[in-house]
């Protein structure tokens, strides 16, 4: 039986080189990134990546992983404290922009390995949609929004229809960024769709919020 020990020291190994995975691959590419660069950035010897990792692309898919998990934290830790929604809003829009601007060359070469010809027999949204990492997202900002909308801050409708509209919409935006040589600042782009989440396209909402 593997002892605790062991196994906290198997995890935490498992996460720095998680870690050195996504500074490689975002400074030379999948392509030109090999196991021996990664184990090399970790401080560990190559043959021990095949411990945990099957090979480079199960690397990838796990640092992805990874990387998903340190932003869903920073969310948890982020969120909670903000009394008002439209602060949740702009907060959660502008820290997964900030994050994908983070680790932008890793997410850009991500997309690419997620849409090689092998990975296309099913859409990108259907794969993500299956992720219980994502469905458990779907769900706290589901019940972010019951919350608001019992303070009547948001109007009543299906949370979970309106979670996945607003996290949709986020993504959206964020492959939008990763395809601009000059995205915009993360404050801006955050400010702006949080505006118009919380306001809608109505040009007579805008122009009643102009002249109140």
């Amino acid at each position: 039986m593997v002892s605790s020990r062991s196994k906290l020291l198997s995890e935490l190994r498992i996460q720095e080189v998680q870690a050195a995975a996504l500074q490689v691959i975002s400074r030379k590419g999948l392509a030109a990134a090999t196991m021996q660069d990664i184990a090399d950035e970790a401080g560990v010897a190559k043959g021990t990546l095949y411990l945990y990792f099957k090979d480079r692309d199960d690397l990838m898919e796990r640092s992805a992983d990874f990387a998903f998990s340190n932003l869903e934290a920073r969310l948890d830790a982020t969120l909670p404290a903000l009394p008002a929604f439209s602060e949740k809003l702009f907060a959660l829009i502008q820290t997964e922009i900030a994050f994908f601007d983070e680790h932008r060359e890793f997410f850009r070469i991500y997309i690419a390995f997620k849409h090689r010809p092998e990975e296309l027999h099913q859409s990108s949204r259907r794969r993500r949609m299956c992720q219980s990492r994502y469905l458990t997202h779907l769900e706290k900002l589901a019940a972010m929004l019951e919350e608001a909308m019992t303070r009547g801050e948001v109007r009543r409708c299906d949370p979970a229809r309106l979670a996945l509209f607003v996290s949709e919409s986020a993504v959206a935006l964020m492959l939008r960024r990763l395809t601009e040589d000059s995205p915009p600042d993360a404050d801006v782009d955050a400010s702006w769709m949080a505006d118009f989440l919380l306001h809608g396209l109505s040009a007579q909402t805008s122009n009643h919020r102009k002249g109140s």
